[in-house]
């Protein structure tokens, strides 16, 4: 897989993917939109899963 495309679109972003056929020598294109409320989200995500990740290493030295 490997990105063909990267936009911004109307403050968000859209992402175009293409990706080789398993079966065969086909190729496909994926797009993908994502709006800015979209964006938001996986950031604040993102950031949890960062954050917890920092804690799990805090609990593992500090105990």
């Amino acid at each position: 897989m490997s990105p063909a495309e990267i936009d911004p679109e109307n403050g968000g972003l859209r992402l175009t993917l293409e990706a080789e056929g398993i079966y065969d020598k086909s190729t496909y294109r994926y797009t993908l939109k994502l709006s800015p409320e979209t964006l938001a989200t996986m950031f604040v995500a993102w950031n949890d899963l960062q954050g917890t990740a920092r804690q799990h290493c805090r609990d593992a030295f500090l105990g």
